[in-house]
């Protein structure tokens, strides 16, 4: 199991309340710090009021968000798609890219591709609608998802489901580097469960993802820490 951590590079403020999610999109140019922690962070807690300790984080490399325009190509590859998010990281001197590709139609947004970690997504049969933004807790939506694939060598086509959920709302906090730091939240989770084939083989792999993103308006629209676990 692996999990990426990224902290937003913003100065906290404090102000306790539950807010809803405003946007499924980070602030162009937002800045992350990837972080590694030597025990696995518990996330297991949800639902009202909240707390969360991540302690013993530390820094290990940076991150930049960046919103695009998809190009006259991308919409050819991946129809429907509206916008793109790009998150290019440095870690150890390695650089990895990756893209979301989305619709955003009266605020409600499914995504059309994704592209990363030798893994590209599309959802051209059946997007994956994430659900209708702005989002309060105890928000919930699934959405069965279709498409192609491309991993390495290897391309067929898959099928699965992805839920969201607004599941949890109270206080982050967190310690990075020694820095104490805390903030209101209210979490978005997304679970994707993906199943892989190829020509007449069925289920010859799977691709299984939670996905955790703490929200703040304390500090903006963009998530303050955010994980991937695959």
């Amino acid at each position: 199991m692996k999990t990426k951590l990224l902290l937003l590079l913003l100065i906290p403020l404090f102000c306790f309340a539950q807010d809803p999610i405003v946007s499924y999109y980070s602030t162009d140019g937002a800045n992350y710090t990837v972080l590694n922690s030597d025990t696995p962070i518990n996330q297991s807690a949800f639902g009202a009021n909240v707390t969360w300790d991540f302690n013993q984080l530390t820094a290990i490399g940076s991150s930049i968000d960046s919103q695009l325009i998809p190009t006259a190509n991308e919409i050819i590859s991946y129809p429907n798609t509206t916008s793109v998010s790009k998150n290019v990281a440095t870690v150890e001197n390695v650089i990895t890219t990756s893209f979301v590709y989305t619709k955003n139609v009266g605020n409600v947004v499914s995504v059309t591709a994704a592209k990363g970690n030798n893994l590209d997504l599309n959802f051209k049969t059946d997007n994956a609608t994430i659900g209708t933004f702005p989002m309060n807790y105890n928000y919930t939506f699934t959405d069965a998802v279709a498409g192609t694939y491309v991993y390495s060598t290897y391309s067929g086509t898959f099928s699965g489901t992805v839920a969201t959920t607004i599941d949890a709302y109270g206080t982050l906090n967190m310690n990075v580097d020694g820095i104490a730091s805390s903030y209101p939240v209210t979490r978005f989770k997304s679970v994707q469960n993906i199943i892989l084939n190829n020509g007449v083989l069925t289920n010859i792999g799977t691709v299984n993802q939670t996905t955790y993103a703490y929200y703040s308006t304390a500090v903006g629209e963009s998530p303050v820490f955010r994980t991937n676990t695959y």
